[in-house]
C-alpha cells in the first residue's frame, strides 16, 4: 500500500534482478488488493505493474509454480478468498548457499541418469516429481 508505479518498478528491480542465496527455495508474497475492507488501500495498477517489472527481468507467470528449486524465476497471482486479499507470490531466482554432498552441482547428464537408475524408489519420486509440476515439461498444445 502507498507505492507508486514507479516506486514498484524500482523496488522490484532492486529485491529481484540477482539471485537470492540460500539452502532453501523461498516465496515472497505481496499483497496487492481485495475485498472492501482493503480495497481504497491500494492502486487499481498495482498488480499489473508489479507483473510487468517482473516480466522485465525475465521473470515468467506460472499457474503452478510452488516452493521448490524449480520453480525459481516465476511468479502467480492468488486471490485469497478465506482472507479476501489478492495477493502475488514471488519465486525469486535462488543460488543455493552451501551444497551438500549429495548436490548434483557438476553432474553430467549420464552421471544423474545413473543416480536415478541406481536410488530407491522414494528417492526416484523425490528427483522427478517437481520435473512433473514444471511448465517447461510439459508438452505443448498444437
Amino acid at each position: 500500500a502507498g507505492y507508486s508505479d514507479n516506486a514498484v518498478r524500482e523496488m522490484v528491480r532492486e529485491a529481484f534482478s540477482t539471485p537470492l542465496r540460500a539452502e532453501k527455495m523461498v516465496r515472497i508474497t505481496f499483497v496487492i488488493g481485495g475485498g472492501k475492507l482493503v480495497r481504497q488501500k491500494y492502486s487499481e495498477s498495482l498488480g499489473r505493474t508489479l507483473g510487468d517489472a517482473l516480466q522485465e527481468l525475465g521473470y515468467a507467470q506460472d499457474s503452478t509454480a510452488s516452493v521448490d528449486w524449480e520453480s525459481a524465476g516465476t511468479f502467480k497471482g492468488q486471490h485469497d478468498t478465506n482472507r479476501n486479499l489478492k495477493l502475488v507470490h514471488v519465486f525469486p531466482r535462488m543460488e543455493r548457499a552451501d551444497p551438500g554432498p549429495e548436490s548434483a552441482v557438476g553432474e553430467t547428464v549420464e552421471q544423474a541418469h545413473r543416480r536415478l537408475t541406481e536410488c530407491t524408489w522414494l528417492d526416484f519420486l523425490d528427483e522427478v516429481t517437481p520435473w512433473t509440476r514444471s511448465r517447461d515439461w510439459r508438452p505443448k498444445a498444437e
